[in-house]
């Protein structure tokens, strides 16, 4: 059972590394996507709009629980023929903006569902880290990689992570004592101490499981959509 969940992770993370995910681009009636985006990304890769468009496998909207609750554009994924062609896109739009009809948008990486559930566990290190301004990396299938106090942490285990949070919580503004609900420290601010830190991971709130049917039906309708205006079109 194990082996078979390892192999449909590893199939699921090698789909995502040929995928983008773009936000906050405005939809329209009838949209060509292709010719939305295939020009901004050729320009922002220095390549020929033509060469680059036949770089694209697949393009289509994709709703998700953000865009759902917030009433946003859905994202749109591109699946890329070339992972290289991916990894290039995402380095060049981490130093410039990738521009839509004038407008800021944002380029993310395609993160399996499983793995972002599994970086839960972990929030409550990263909200430290990143309160303290400390760099860290999301090492594959979980776990993060940083440096603290001079020292490499590869932390690939939640009872690491919690191991981590009891020996150095304090230096990361952790307390060690129980604080109670009205108490608040300087600024105004709630924080957590280090008991409720480590006992939130196993409490926080995932997505409904009929949610997430709907977002996944809703995207493979799209997509089947998307294949059959290609065929319909000759692509």
């Amino acid at each position: 059972m194990k082996v078979e969940q390892d192999t449909l992770l590893n199939l699921e993370l090698e789909k995502a590394s040929h995928i983008i995910r773009i936000q906050g681009v405005k939809e329209e009636r009838n949209e060509d996507l292709i010719n939305l985006i295939g020009p901004a990304l050729a320009k922002i890769l220095e390549m020929d709009v033509n060469v680059f468009k036949n770089e694209i496998d697949e393009i289509y909207r994709v709703a998700t629980r953000v865009t759902k609750n917030e009433g946003l554009p859905r994202e749109i994924h591109i699946k890329l023929v070339k992972k290289v062609i991916r990894d290039q896109i995402l380095i060049k739009t981490s130093k410039q903006h990738l521009l839509i009809k004038q407008q800021k948008v944002t380029v993310l990486k395609d993160v399996p569902w499983k793995i972002r559930e599994k970086r839960k566990d972990y929030m409550c290190l990263v909200k430290k880290l990143r309160e303290n301004s400390i760099d860290f990396r999301w090492l594959m299938p979980e776990g993060l990689q940083f440096n603290f106090q001079g020292t490499r942490h590869k932390i690939n285990s939640v009872l690491k992570a919690e191991e981590f949070l009891k020996r150095f919580g304090q230096a990361l503004g952790l307390q060690d004592k129980l604080v109670s609900d009205d108490s608040e420290h300087e600024g105004g601010k709630k924080d957590l101490n280090l008991e409720a830190c480590i006992e939130t991971k196993n409490i926080e709130i995932s997505i409904q499981q009929k949610g997430k049917r709907e977002i996944q039906g809703e995207s493979e309708r799209e997509l089947r959509s998307t294949k059959k205006d290609r065929v319909k079109n000759g692509k």
